[in-house]
């Protein structure tokens, strides 16, 4: 099961923090690891019996995976305030999908 208080803290401290080495330091390890454990949803997900349900689930993870990897280069490059955006989207996709 994924958890949305990750993202959340990220966000938080990405939104707080100007120093660039202090938001990687603080935000990589949260959006890690709701990548890790969206890459875990997505392989509990495949062993169940295909379904539609299951089917959309496995794509809107998989998209958010691909923003929040996003979200990581933007932060790398120093751009936060573009990460920040993104960020807070995902969180509002990641809302959305149902598990």
């Amino acid at each position: 099961m994924v958890n949305l208080q990750n993202l959340n803290s990220a966000l938080d401290s990405l939104s707080v923090s100007k120093d660039d080495m202090a938001v990687e330091l603080s935000v990589m390890p949260s959006i890690n690891t709701f990548i890790k454990q969206s890459k875990s949803e997505i392989e509990r997900i495949m062993e169940q019996p295909a379904n539609i349900h299951n089917q959309n689930n496995l794509e809107d993870l998989r998209a958010l995976i691909g923003n929040l990897e996003t979200v990581k280069n933007n932060i790398l490059n120093g751009r936060n305030k573009q990460a920040s955006l993104l960020l807070n989207q995902a969180i509002k996709k990641a809302e959305k999908i149902r598990i």
